[in-house]
């Protein structure tokens, strides 16, 4: 017997968070910035700290190139996440 439909169609738990971060890349390259934060922040916001950390950061970038926050603002965010998140190339 197949699995139920909503079970191949939906996205599994565990791929929401770099699914997020997906769809705010796709979204900044459309230039749709306040959509690319809203799906950076959902990441970021996220237990998965690979997707949290990307998440974070590309919304602190993108934030500042977008002048809602000033460069003082970025770099305390910045900092912050520098003592959150150690491991990759986000870091």
């Amino acid at each position: 017997m197949p699995p139920p439909l909503r079970a191949v169609i939906g996205v599994p738990d565990d791929l929401k968070p770099t699914l997020a971060v997906l769809n705010g890349r796709v979204a900044e390259k459309m230039g749709r910035s306040a959509d690319a934060i809203a799906a950076y922040h959902a990441a970021s916001e996220t237990k998965d700290s690979a997707s949290a950390a990307q998440g974070a950061l590309r919304e602190i970038a993108l934030r500042y190139a977008t002048k809602d926050i000033t460069r003082p603002a970025a770099i305390d965010a910045l900092e912050r996440l520098t003592a959150s998140w150690r491991g990759d190339e986000t870091e």
